[in-house]
């Protein structure tokens, strides 16, 4: 990671925001580009510039090369995707909202979908001294799309644990439609009895083939939107690493995907990680 554009939020408090910048930016010496939006009814704000500024100054110190922008646009997630794809970013970070409506697209989705590099949606949650985290992965699917995500995931979410001095944990779900388990229709020990153990093998060839040592696996059955926040709750996880192949379309307004879903039950930070092309 070099560049990383972080996304000042009016509605909350920066510090923590900005702290988390801060901590990814130093171990690989990234520059950071703030940017704050005003929407184009809004026009300048002086105050603005000056509390980012200021906020700039106070957290992210000297030892970043920071530079600042406001920007009038009614388009967020249009403004940030062409940026990212014209300053070749590598990650975007901005506070975490997640709510969605059938015909309502909040910001973080379309960036979910629509962004080239990985986006980190952060909670108001501080990091701890050794936070925990917790890499997704679909060990169990051949398709080549899946196996460059798990690979993109495993890699970004092995240099974070390495960069905190953190053991790195890793979580499969098989997976089991929600309806399933909710009608009593198929029970999650049942499919563990009998796909477990070709699981933890899939699990473990995967982490052989992406050189993960060290790690701490979780093997589990159910749906993933329900299955990997349990799992991130019970290891306390600071951070969560998933992969999205990101849609657009009707197709993505209907389906989402399941770096979607699972945002909808974790409140933690959350760092998602697309495959390079």
């Amino acid at each position: 990671m070099t560049k990383c554009l972080v996304i000042w939020d009016h509605n909350e408090k920066p510090e923590k925001l900005l702290e988390k910048a801060r901590d990814l930016a130093l171990p690989v010496k990234a520059d950071i580009h703030l940017v704050a939006f005003i929407s184009t009814s809004q026009r300048g704000d002086a105050d603005l510039a000056a509390q980012v500024a200021a906020s700039c100054s106070e957290i992210l110190g000297a030892d970043i090369t920071v530079t600042q922008e406001i920007v009038e646009t009614d388009d967020i997630a249009g403004w940030v995707t062409d940026t990212c794809i014209a300053g070749g970013y590598d990650l975007v970070i901005k506070t975490g909202h997640r709510s969605e409506k059938l015909f309502y697209t909040p910001t973080d989705w379309s960036l979910i979908r629509q962004l080239p590099c990985a986006l980190l949606l952060a909670s108001d949650h501080k990091w701890k001294s050794r936070a925990n985290v917790l890499a997704t992965v679909d060990a169990g699917s051949s398709d080549e799309k899946q196996l460059k995500i798990n690979s993109a995931v495993l890699q970004g979410a092995s240099q974070w644990a390495q960069y905190h001095s953190t053991e790195l944990h890793v979580a499969y779900s098989i997976p089991i439609a929600k309806p399933l388990t909710e009608l009593d229709i198929v029970h999650p020990s049942e499919v563990m009895n009998k796909k477990g153990e070709r699981a933890k093998a899939d699990l473990a060839d995967c982490l052989q083939k992406n050189n993960i040592s060290h790690d701490i696996s979780h093997v589990s059955a159910g749906d993933p939107a329900t299955e990997i926040p349990r799992i991130a709750n019970s290891i306390k996880a600071d951070l969560v690493v998933m992969g999205s192949v990101g849609r657009t379309g009707i197709k993505g307004l209907l389906l989402g995907n399941t770096a979607e879903k699972v945002l909808k039950n974790l409140r933690t930070d959350v760092l998602i990680i697309k495959p390079a092309e």
